[in-house]
């Protein structure tokens, strides 16, 4: 197809996703570096509940969004 370096190691890319995935990486890499480090070293972490609530959502709307 585009004769590119990823499809002479024979990845198959059907829609978009390496170049999706690659995209989000360097975009968040580049907000934790705009961001940088906490300005108060002592706060508490984040809530673990939320996060589970988060993550359970996240997956979920994936899972929906997989089957169309």
């Amino acid at each position: 197809m585009g004769g590119g370096l990823l499809a002479e190691w024979g990845v198959l890319d059907f829609a978009g996703g390496v170049v999706v995935h690659a995209t989000c990486g360097f975009a968040a890499l580049a907000s934790v570096f705009y961001i940088g480090a906490r300005v108060d070293k002592n706060s508490t972490p984040n809530s673990i509940p939320l996060v589970a609530i988060g993550s359970g959502l996240c997956g979920w709307v994936v899972w929906i969004q997989r089957g169309k």
